[in-house]
């Protein structure tokens, strides 16, 4: 049996609006504007001696009391250093979690964290304590210092922290290509 003339017209349309309309693939929404927009020097990569790449920082780090988190976009303004993106829920790892995951960063007596995982999430878990960990993700060969993921961790605690749930989660972007994740 054959299609009517206003069946094939319809598919026709449809098609052809497909085929039309661009189709963006989903991107992360944090783009390399978040930091250039706000006019702040943030972190730059600089060459390592050991061929990866690590992040220099200019000034001193933002105090946790200094962010404001937007209840829209559940992300702090951008500072020199980055900013929080936070994502707590009943899933993330309790404060008691968080405190033991931040003294192994703390702690880190190499100095230097690195992100080499190159395939799938690009990401590498580099404290590990009970239920909650933190990573770093994004560039491989990305160094950084391991006392600032400490400190991420804890900016992330203090910001991102849900007093009634005692939990915290959150990314904390330290440049469009490099960021740390408590999970």
């Amino acid at each position: 049996m054959r299609p009517t003339s206003w069946a094939t017209a319809f598919v026709a349309f449809f098609i052809g609006t497909a085929f039309a309309v661009a189709i963006e693939p989903k991107k992360d929404s944090l783009v390399a504007n978040d930091f250039n927009a706000t006019g702040i020097n943030g972190p730059k990569w600089v060459s390592d001696a050991n061929g990866g790449y690590r992040l220099e920082f200019s000034g001193p780090p933002p105090l946790a009391e200094s962010l404001i988190i937007d209840p829209v976009t559940n992300r702090s303004q951008v500072t020199t250093y980055g900013y929080a993106k936070c994502e707590t829920s009943w899933a993330s790892p309790t404060y008691s979690e968080i405190a033991g995951v931040y003294e192994i960063l703390k702690k880190n007596n190499k100095g230097i964290c690195e992100q080499t995982n190159a395939v799938g999430s690009k990401c590498k878990t580099l404290a590990s304590y009970a239920g909650g960990q933190f990573g770093l993700c994004g560039l491989p060969t990305g160094i950084i210092p391991c006392e600032w993921l400490a400190w991420a961790c804890d900016m992330l605690r203090k910001t991102c922290g849900n007093d009634g749930m005692q939990r915290a989660g959150g990314i904390w972007y330290y440049h469009q290509d490099l960021r740390g994740i408590l999970f």
